[in-house]
């Protein structure tokens, strides 16, 4: 260092450059060559970090002075990002040995976590104080690193906030925020906004899921739990992705995107659980629509099409006209949440066996089907024709046609039943209606019918 400052002083250019070069490496050969000794000296006030320490330190300022500095030579300047390698590689491989060298096992991620928090800030700042690109550019590698360090928490310890864990993850997302803030006015981070957004609200809602599932024996209420988290910030981010504060002006549609995001997965994990469980509340009572599965199903319908209405009105990248003809998937989903609801409702009023072969078996089951599905396709019809729209009254044709070639193949099974004529009762009944009151429309362009 005493080198370096004469070399500086005395605008011997060459020693400076040659100085600034080698130094961090010839150090860094030394430290290495000396190697790490456990439990030495006191925590932190060690040869093992002042050493490391000051070989990173040494590799970064290098690192910057060759990038920055008019002085430097061009054919140097290039070996300023194996300085900022080396300065960073120190830096962390340092504090990550003196926390597994000091810290108990237990904490010792948690530890960890937060040192490379604070760093990854530290980093940010110093970028932003020092105008370096470099800097900026390393502090987003922070949220990659989160979800490495994600999958050792699931790993290690179950779940995200045992022990001393809400601190460090609480560490995190001030530091990712702030990561963020920073980077703002010279990176594209688009992708960091949306991507943080989804990746936090999935921390918060996979610890909903274990610690209500901790509590009760009965994955029903975690599955509720975790899903009302991520809905319900979906519904909030997509609230706020049109509001005026930092950061939703600045990134609306990255917002919006990571909001849509977590609407669709919540559609895909709810229709999961719900084909995959019988969705029993115990302890509570079984009660039609008001049980967890019909109520997050219900949920999920309404937050999908939340978001499809502010795709509409705000006109997102010009998807309005996707949005419409969106209607179609969204009815194609409410239809399948509403027959795996009268399923549930058979399996637990009825009694038959949550399977695809006792359902498909039961007489109950299928005669609740073809009235159900046969009231969907004459509502569908009747609508059709109250609003003059072509493409719904085809939809509930459709259904119709459908419930009366399982009649034809299924329900004939049942030949002699009594479950059999009330099938062959209801549909036909329906059938009448159909004719007398819900002609045809004329066509139109679209199922909103504008």
């Amino acid at each position: 260092l005493a080198l370096l400052y004469a070399a500086n002083r005395l605008r011997w250019l060459a020693l400076w450059q040659i100085t600034l070069a080698v130094l961090p490496f010839v150090g860094a050969a030394g430290l290495l060559a000396n190697g790490w000794r456990d439990g030495l000296g006191l925590p932190v006030l060690n040869g093992n970090v002042l050493g490391g320490v000051l070989i990173a330190w040494m590799g970064l300022y290098s690192a910057r002075k060759l990038a920055t500095d008019e002085r430097a030579d061009a054919s140097l300047a290039k070996i300023s990002y194996a300085l900022l390698g080396l300065g960073l590689m120190f830096w962390f491989g340092t504090g990550t040995l003196e926390i597994y060298d000091r810290v108990p096992e237990k904490n010792a991620l948690h530890a960890l976590l937060m040192f490379g928090a604070v760093s990854f800030a530290g980093i940010a700042y110093a970028g932003r104080h020092f105008d370096w690109i470099g800097y900026r550019r390393i502090s987003l590698a922070f949220l990659p690193a989160l979800a490495v360090v994600a999958v050792v928490y699931l790993t290690d310890y179950q779940h995200f906030l045992s022990g001393l864990g809400w601190i460090a993850w609480l560490a995190a997302l001030v530091a990712h925020v702030w990561i963020l803030r920073v980077a703002e006015d010279v990176e594209k981070i688009e992708a960091w906004h949306g991507f943080g957004a989804l990746f936090f609200v999935g921390i918060v809602s996979y610890e909903a899921f274990w610690q209500v599932g901790r509590f009760l024996d009965n994955e029903t209420w975690a599955y509720m739990a975790s899903i009302v988290v991520l809905g319900g910030s979906a519904f909030l981010v997509l609230r706020a992705a049109g509001g005026r504060h930092w950061p939703f002006a600045m990134q609306r549609d990255a917002y919006f995107q990571s909001s849509v995001a977590m609407a669709v997965i919540s559609a895909f994990i709810v229709f999961g659980i719900c084909v995959d469980s019988s969705g029993s509340p115990a302890p509570l009572p079984y009660i039609p629509i008001l049980n967890p599965f019909g109520l997050l199903s219900a949920g999920v319908l309404a937050l999908l099409w939340n978001a499809r209405r502010v795709v509409i009105d705000r006109g997102y990248f010009g998807m309005d006209r996707i949005a419409r003809e969106s209607l179609l998937a969204w009815a194609g989903l409410a239809f399948a949440f509403a027959t795996l609801a009268l399923l549930r409702g058979v399996h637990h009023i009825a009694g038959v066996p949550w399977a695809t072969e006792a359902m498909f078996d039961s007489t109950t089951a299928q005669t609740s089907l073809t009235i159900f599905w046969a009231a969907l396709g004459l509502a569908g019809m009747l609508l059709g024709t109250q609003r003059a729209n072509r493409g719904i009254w085809m939809i509930g044709v459709g259904l119709m046609t459908v419930v009366v070639l399982k009649l034809m193949a299924v329900d004939l099974a049942n030949t002699g039943t009594f479950a059999r004529i009330v099938s062959f009762l209801g549909v036909g009944s329906m059938l009448l209606v159909v004719g007398y009151f819900s002609p045809a429309p004329p066509g139109s362009e679209n199922l909103d019918g504008d």
